[in-house]
């Protein structure tokens, strides 16, 4: 039989009071730091956290954000908001979406507010009631023009809406398909819109408002392809064409031009 007094503490129990302060004493310390740093460096902390968030947002956005098919590009005097940007490339994904037979098809369109030589010296000319003058920032003008030449030199899109000057540059430039070889039969025009069509010639531009907060001279017109960018994949640049042709030939109630 074991002589073993059973009084006699345990190895556990003398482990644990061995190590027992000392551990108490590690997460008290521990706990201490931890507090301390906190105290120090919270402000440090959120701020990180908060960053960590929107980069995380950012790059979900990004990755996550779908492509538009189709890119239409507006550039002249008048501004549209973001709000009216959005309903008129609402407007195009609805009507090309159907020409399209794609349920998924998505419009998008960007802009470039510029003014000619003429409209900024007709602008500051305009006189106020209490005979200060209308203001163009030049700079800035100058600045969206060289912009929008870059934009087009990139071959994002072939489909373009231009007030006559922007029109006419291209056009001297040949730069531009005539519409002869998009449409089999096209509107009586002048020589100088033998290369486009303006919006109040069309009767998507009559039977929707809100293109008509572009001005009705905007010519809508086609861009020959360059090397680089989607012109110069020919499937999408088919796929322009036939957008291009959508919205030139909407006519719910009257003949369209037939391609």
């Amino acid at each position: 039989m074991s002589n073993t007094n059973r009084n006699e503490p345990s190895a556990v129990q003398e482990n644990e009071e061995k190590y027992g302060d000392r551990s108490m004493r590690f997460e008290s310390g521990f706990s201490e730091k931890l507090s301390d740093f906190w105290f120090h460096h919270r402000g440090k902390v959120i701020i990180g956290v908060v960053l960590l968030l929107i980069v995380i947002l950012t790059v979900s956005q990004i990755f996550g954000k779908r492509n538009n098919d189709v890119m239409v590009l507006y550039s002249g005097s008048a501004y549209l908001s973001g709000e009216q940007q959005n309903a008129i490339q609402n407007l195009l994904t609805a009507l090309c979406g159907d020409a399209q037979d794609k349920d998924d098809f998505l419009a998008g369109l960007t802009q470039y507010q510029v003014y000619s030589k003429e409209q900024i010296e007709s602008i500051r000319a305009e006189t106020f009631a209490d005979g200060s003058h209308n203001f163009v920032n030049s700079e800035y003008n100058s600045e969206n023009y060289e912009n929008l030449y870059n934009y087009i030199m990139t071959g994002d899109t072939a489909i373009l809406m231009l007030e006559p000057w922007l029109f006419d540059e291209l056009r001297k430039n040949d730069r531009l398909v005539p519409m002869s070889e998009l449409f089999s039969a096209v509107p009586p025009s002048t020589e100088e819109y033998g290369y486009g069509i303006t919006l109040g010639e069309t009767a998507v531009y009559e039977a929707y408002e809100i293109l008509q907060l572009l001005p009705e001279n905007t010519v809508l017109c086609f861009l020959k392809p360059y090397v680089f960018g989607n012109t110069g994949k020919e499937s999408k640049y088919t796929q322009m064409k036939d957008v291009f042709r959508s919205i030139v030939n909407y006519a719910p109630e009257s003949t369209s031009i037939t391609e």
